[in-house]
Parts: C-alpha cells; sequence; structure tokens
C-alpha cells in the first residue's frame, strides 16, 4: 500500500498503525 504525502511523522504513524492493526487482526483469528 502506497503511502500517503505528508511529513515523515505522519508516515511513520500511518504504518505503525497498519502494522498495529495487521497484528491485532493476526491475533484476533488467531483465537
Amino acid at each position: 500500500m502506497p503511502l500517503p504525502p505528508g511529513p515523515a511523522w505522519v508516515r511513520d504513524a500511518l504504518a505503525a498503525c497498519d502494522q498495529r492493526c495487521e497484528e491485532l487482526d493476526a491475533g484476533a483469528y488467531a483465537q
């Protein structure tokens, strides 16, 4: 998924959120 334009901290925050959401989804499916 391409990152949207904007300040580096915005891209970093979105990337971290995406990673966290993936981890949460994986944990939910694993249960």
